[in-house]
């Protein structure tokens, strides 16, 4: 999911994101790119039933339903780590 590249963050340019991103471990980059597609889901419109279930479908795939418990656990995992922590903060300020 390259959506990230997109959109600007509080605090964090695209190239930092995108640079922190990529150095991220893999547990973090996962939950952080799901949150981006949660986020871009989160803000379509079901204009019609194709699409209601395109959205559905979407965050369904994206398990955006325990997104915020995985979040939590991330930053659990990570609590002295400030820079992963700005990067989840990040990622929930952008639009994906």
């Amino acid at each position: 999911m390259m959506l990230w590249a997109l959109v600007m963050a509080a605090g964090m340019s695209d190239d930092a994101f995108a640079r922190a991103l990529r150095q991220a471990p893999p547990d973090l980059r996962a939950v952080v790119e799901r949150r981006l597609g949660c986020n871009h889901w989160g803000g379509e419109e079901p204009y019609d039933a194709e699409r209601a279930a395109q959205i559905r479908d979407a965050a369904a795939r994206l398990k955006c339903r325990s997104l915020e418990r995985d979040e939590a656990r991330m930053r659990s995992r990570y609590a002295r780590r400030p820079a992963w922590l700005k990067l989840l903060r990040a990622a929930a300020d952008r639009d994906g």
